[in-house]
């Protein structure tokens, strides 16, 4: 055995986990919550920058009615708790790629690789 090298058989095509659930169905899974944890980022910047936007015009909008003013804060508090959702939808994507879905692997007993993207950078 080389130095570094864990004993046990080297990783075949045919592999499966302990519940019988191969490298497709773990690779589905990976991709799956990166795609949400993308998707989320990217709300989140979409919304992030609404919010602000709302908040400069509620700050220049001094000569504005107050009916204006109070319908702008109120679309300012609703972009806010937008955001606050994007962060935990962020927040549970990141834990599951970096905690909870390598444990379910090592748990099963699934090559840990079947995790990593080919393209994915984290």
């Amino acid at each position: 055995m080389e130095p570094g090298k864990e004993a046990g058989p080297a990783p075949g095509p045919g592999e499966k986990d302990a519940l019988g659930r191969g490298e497709d169905w773990w690779r589905a899974r990976a991709s799956e919550w990166n795609e949400k944890l993308k998707t989320s980022r990217r709300n989140y910047e979409i919304t992030y920058n609404e919010w602000k936007a709302k908040e400069q015009e509620l700050e220049t909008s001094i000569s504005k009615p107050d009916s204006f003013k109070r319908k702008l804060k109120a679309e300012i508090k609703a972009l806010e708790e937008k955001v606050k959702d994007w962060e935990k939808q962020i927040e549970e994507a990141k834990n599951m790629i970096e905690n909870v879905l390598p444990k379910q692997a090592r748990d099963y007993r699934a090559n840990p690789d079947w995790l990593k993207s080919k393209t994915n950078k984290n």
